[in-house]
């Protein structure tokens, strides 16, 4: 892999501002560090490039320009979007997608007295993500009466 130097200060190391790597035959993968948020973890960009290894250079040159100027916003999700949610507490339900406005949402109940094995509660709701989240609160109200259950742990 051939690595961009950035700038440094004196006395301080060098970081890797990017980086060009061969996938295969005429394709490069091109990724660039990201400044890092406050107490965040290390965060890359990456980029795939199909043509000659002047072609990746140029595209890497263009990648570290682009992430020295616009700092660290990172591009949103092509996967969801762009749209960002809160994380859901654990033990606390899910919404599953199940197709256009259709959702399956899911609550843990209590364990089955008997056999000791776990009660999933489930509900398919017609409409959008937000009446789905209205519907999952209902199912954990039908359900505990809206108490965070105690997830058995060592020793309990």
């Amino acid at each position: 892999m051939t690595w961009v130097e950035a700038g440094s200060e004196p006395g301080k190391a060098t970081r890797r501002a990017g980086g060009l790597k061969a996938v295969r035959e005429g394709v490069w993968r091109v990724d660039v560090e990201l400044p890092r948020v406050e107490g965040g973890a290390r965060r890359r960009l990456s980029h795939t490039v199909s043509g000659s290894r002047e072609d990746a250079e140029r595209a890497l040159e263009e990648l570290v320009l682009q992430v020295r100027t616009e700092g660290a916003e990172r591009p949103r999700s092509r996967r969801s979007g762009g749209a960002t949610r809160a994380a859901r507490p654990r033990s606390s339900g899910g919404i599953t997608s199940l197709g256009p406005d259709r959702w399956l949402v899911g609550v843990e109940g209590e364990p089955d007295p008997v056999s000791g094995s776990r009660r999933r509660h489930t509900k398919v709701v017609q409409g959008s993500r937000e009446e789905a989240e209205v519907a999952l609160a209902r199912l954990k109200v039908s359900v505990d009466g809206g108490r965070r259950r105690q997830r058995p742990g060592p020793g309990r």
